[in-house]
């Protein structure tokens, strides 16, 4: 039996079409790949050799640029002042995390759950992330470019050729030598610390040498002291009675004043206990006190 063509039906001519949109918008998109241990200003220097507006960046588990959430936001900054959209594909739990609270949509490969990206069938749920090959940075491999440069015709080329001047051929024999660079004298400054340690230096060692090397002389004074003697008589004159001459002042004259006191006297008197002879005998006799001062003084 021959093949039955299958026919399309005008209903399904709109799903046709937004497959093919879809197509489109991921052929638009480009993914670079981060290393374990790259920095934010690594990744960033990747992002910008994309000129894609869609940008996805592959990064592994346990990534350094998952260590806080400050490289993610200046990423986030940096793709938002060139005008892309981010997206992280990764199954590291915490960069899953940091990146939901910045707003940047993760694709983890691992679970289904999520859009799918890079396959032929548009329409598949279950669709796994595949792998592009390191040469190649796009989906579409035979997508055509633009050059950069205008192309030139063939008399734009001879022109080129005429203006060009005809090489000597001298000169490819003998090249011209290169001038050698002549060394220079040149003198460096010393270190300021070092010149100043140096003199002060010097200087010690030639106070050592003067203080060693000339003679020395000690000489010592003695004063010849005499005693002065001046005799001079001071009068104890009674206040009391003496009154108006001490107001005045006079010289060698000083006031006094009748004080009462008890005034007790010890006497300690050690004898030697020696017998001289046996014929001697201890001292003995009378002693006798007399008062001659109107005060009683008991004796004890």
């Amino acid at each position: 039996m021959p093949p039955k063509k299958k026919t399309l039906s005008k209903k399904e001519e709109p799903k046709n079409t937004t497959a093919v949109k879809k197509t489109e918008v991921v052929s638009k998109k480009k993914v670079i790949y981060a290393e374990i241990d790259d920095e934010v200003t690594d990744i960033y220097d990747k992002l910008s050799s994309v000129r894609a507006k869609h940008v996805y960046i592959v990064l592994p588990k346990r990534a350094i640029f998952f260590q806080s959430i400050v490289n993610l936001k200046i990423l986030k900054r940096k793709a938002d002042d060139t005008e892309k959209i981010i997206y992280f594909i990764t199954n590291d739990k915490n960069g899953i995390h940091l990146a939901g609270q910045i707003g940047i949509e993760v694709y983890n490969k691992a679970t289904g759950e999520g859009p799918a990206l890079f396959s032929t069938d548009v329409d598949d749920e279950k669709l796994r992330i595949t792998p592009l090959r390191a040469t190649v940075n796009s989906v579409e491999e035979q997508a055509p470019t633009r050059l950069a440069e205008r192309k030139l015709s063939i008399s734009e080329i001879l022109r080129r050729k005429k203006t060009k001047k005809p090489m000597d051929i001298a000169m490819i024999h003998n090249p011209p030598k290169t001038k050698k660079r002549t060394s220079k004298f040149v003198i460096v400054a010393p270190n300021r610390h070092a010149l100043i340690g140096l003199t002060v230096l010097s200087v010690f060692i030639l106070l050592v040498i003067v203080y060693i090397a000339l003679p020395g002389v000690t000489i010592y004074l003695t004063p010849s002291a005499s005693v002065l003697e001046k005799s001079v008589n001071i009068t104890l004159a009674d206040y009391q009675n003496n009154q108006a001459e001490l107001s005045t002042r006079p010289p060698h004259m000083v006031a006094s004043y009748p004080i009462d006191t008890i005034v007790t006297k010890s006497i300690t008197h050690f004898s030697t206990g020696k017998k001289f002879s046996d014929n001697g005998a201890n001292a003995s006799g009378k002693i006798t006190i007399v008062n001659t001062t109107g005060n009683a003084w008991p004796l004890v």
